[in-house]
């Protein structure tokens, strides 16, 4: 999986944005990026990354515009969020280019698809758990 470029417009005014890019990780959705300011662009900060873990994903939409895509993430607690400049609460929005749409759309296919296949792993380990719960009832009882 190829990463996906990325800007957060988070200032009143924009007078500043991020610039990153997005990949994903087998156990996380990861963000590397930097702020800088909109007027001149020359004033950045350096590079930080943020991880946040497929178990934190509450959903992603992609949806494609005019001049490019948004990339919305929601997560299932603010804490995941808290180090993205431009993050609202739960969620927050990338915006991609044009020509980057197909990619955004890919990796938020791929993200549903892993943060699905993780939540289907935890029902599997819930109903084994269950079952041998159940085995170990069902044993006592016969033994009595």
């Amino acid at each position: 999986m190829s990463s996906v470029p990325f800007k957060i417009r988070y200032l009143p005014g924009n007078l500043a944005r991020v610039e990153g890019v997005a990949r994903l990780e087998p156990d996380a959705l990861v963000l590397e990026f930097r702020t800088v300011d909109a007027l001149v662009g020359v004033l950045r900060s350096r590079p930080r990354e943020v991880r946040i873990g497929l178990n934190d994903v509450e959903s992603i939409d992609f949806r494609r515009g005019w001049f490019g895509g948004r990339l919305r993430i929601a997560t299932q607690r603010m804490t995941a969020l808290e180090a993205i400049p431009g993050a609202r609460g739960l969620e927050v929005v990338l915006k991609c280019r044009r020509r980057d749409r197909a990619a955004g759309a890919e990796l938020a296919a791929t993200l549903r698809l892993h943060v699905a296949e993780k939540h289907l792993e935890e029902l599997r380990g819930a109903a084994q758990q269950a079952d041998a719960a159940d085995e170990a009832q069902g044993g006592t009882r016969t033994a009595s």
